[in-house]
């Protein structure tokens, strides 16, 4: 849940964002680090072995290798995970609100992508989400930011979104949810201008981007299995 909140602070309102992204997202991710699961094999779980202990997962971590439950003094623990859960549901509720795949300039590490796979394509960029839910995508790049949000919807599984260095051309494939015949988009923070969105090679709508605004729009998707095709261009 606190990496939730570090999240969104770097993501939204941080002049400095690097540091706070490389901490909310580690925050994100280390909860899950914490699930005691596997596979028949493995015998279910590096924690607490065992089909009856699969799926488990620990509230907390024990540093120590000898120790007492500081919040249960009476309990013994060595290093590990704990093995009562007590709020670990709350912290995936907030690791699945901040799961997004984030690209970013990082001072430290260069060009990075938190949550996905990316390369250098010309002059533009291939990104690839991997962080589990799919319906988030930001950059946060030294040429200017964008964030796309979707509700009722993912993006497509193993297709990238294409991203012009300038942020004039991005491109994306999307897959709706259920029975929905339709996305919704928000888009944020892309620089000012004009833009138009196609699906397919067709033209369905435009809007103005100034600082600070966000849009939203309802788009169609075909059912699956094939993703539908959508991109957005700014014209001046």
């Amino acid at each position: 849940m606190g990496g939730w909140s570090v999240l969104d602070y770097a993501l939204n309102f941080a002049t400095n964002r690097a540091p706070y992204l490389r901490l909310g997202y580690a925050s994100y991710l280390s909860a899950w680090a914490l699930m005691n699961t596997g596979t028949p094999e493995s015998n279910y779980g590096y924690w607490y072995p065992g089909k009856a202990n699969d799926g488990g997962a620990g509230g907390g971590f024990e540093p120590s290798a000898n120790g007492r439950m500081w919040l249960v003094p009476t309990l013994p623990l060595g290093r590990g995970a704990w093995y009562f859960g007590c709020e670990i549901d709350l912290g995936y509720c907030g690791a699945l609100r901040s799961a997004a795949t984030i690209l970013t300039d990082d001072p430290i590490f260069g060009r990075f992508c938190f949550g996905g796979d990316w390369r250098k394509t010309g002059a533009a960029m291939e990104i690839i989400p991997k962080d589990g839910v799919r319906r988030r995508f930001h950059a946060r790049l030294k040429t200017g930011d964008l964030s796309m949000v979707l509700d009722d919807g993912r993006f497509a599984p193993g297709q990238p979104i294409l991203l012009s260095e300038d942020f004039s051309e991005i491109r994306f494939e999307l897959e709706r949810n259920g029975l929905s015949k339709t996305v919704t988009l928000s888009v944020q923070s892309l620089p000012q201008g004009q833009y138009v969105i196609r699906r397919g090679e067709t033209q369905i709508s435009h809007f103005t981007m100034t600082p600070l605004r966000q849009t939203s729009m309802a788009l169609r998707v075909d059912p699956e299995p094939e993703p539908t095709s959508f991109s957005i261009f700014r014209t001046r």
